[in-house]
């Protein structure tokens, strides 16, 4: 893979809160919606809410079929979520389902909470094109980085008073032909050198972290080396659940499960 089309510089947006986790999480087995995010791809803790009303299940976001009806004040589990529609799990009136319901039928969160929820589902959106276009943004997590690009070639941590500090580097090679000063004579009089293939390096994309975020990437080429100009806004990395990444109960809303 061309680690040139990995490359897109993006500008850290205002946000001030941040995404839970820089470890890759395994993907549910779920038939996935397109559109929708996932939340365990993106948080560790479940997200419980509470019915308001009864309200019907539905198996998919076409809603052409139900699958039950949860019972108000009940909890659910908070699976996924479009710009209209909540994935939840939790107890219906005769068993346990799985599906889609509105929004406006769940509640337990409050108004801050449902703002960062939805700076979360946007910020997602930018950084699931930027993963499934295998590019890298400024204020990505290490993580996201692993999904977009793979393992890297080389890396390297430090740590000091002022935190924790990665550099990935993304190396690829190609080779390259090279007299070896071996002198051959052709059959008809003619002399030619021979030659051997030497593995050099092609490109090389170093990506440095602060914190587990991203803050510079670096592309070059052969002895040419420069940023690569195309220029990305997305928001900074959200947290749920306070400002600290292992924070495990939310000031604002939203119970995640202990």
């Amino acid at each position: 893979m061309n680690n040139r089309s990995h490359v897109r510089a993006v500008v850290l947006g205002l946000f001030g809160l941040s995404l839970l986790g820089s470890g890759v999480l395994e993907a549910s087995r779920l038939n996935r919606e397109a559109g929708a995010i996932y939340l365990e791809d993106v948080i560790p803790q479940p997200i419980m809410l509470k019915v308001l009303r009864p309200t019907t299940v539905y198996l998919d976001l076409s809603a052409q079929r139900n699958v039950g009806t949860l019972v108000p004040d009940r909890e659910v589990q908070l699976l996924a979520m479009t710009d209209r529609a909540f994935r939840v799990k939790g107890q219906a009136q005769h068993d346990q389902v799985s599906g889609w319901v509105r929004p406006a039928d769940i509640g337990g969160m409050t108004e801050e909470f449902k703002e960062n929820l939805r700076k979360l589902y946007e910020r997602q959106v930018l950084v699931e094109d930027l993963i499934a276009n295998n590019q890298v943004a400024l204020g990505m997590t290490i993580g996201e980085v692993v999904r977009s690009m793979g393992d890297p070639t080389k890396k390297s941590t430090t740590l000091d008073k002022d935190g924790r500090k990665d550099t990935f580097e993304f190396i690829t090679y190609k080779n390259v032909a090279v007299g070896n000063g071996r002198l051959s004579v052709l059959p008809g009089g003619g002399v030619y050198e021979g030659f051997s293939y030497v593995k050099v390096e092609d490109t090389k994309v170093t990506i440095k972290f602060e914190d587990e975020m991203v803050t510079s990437i670096e592309e070059s080429e052969g002895a040419a080396a420069g940023v690569a100009p195309a220029i990305r806004v997305v928001p900074r990395p959200i947290f749920l659940f306070g400002g600290h990444k292992h924070h495990r109960h939310p000031p604002h809303g939203g119970k995640p499960v202990k």
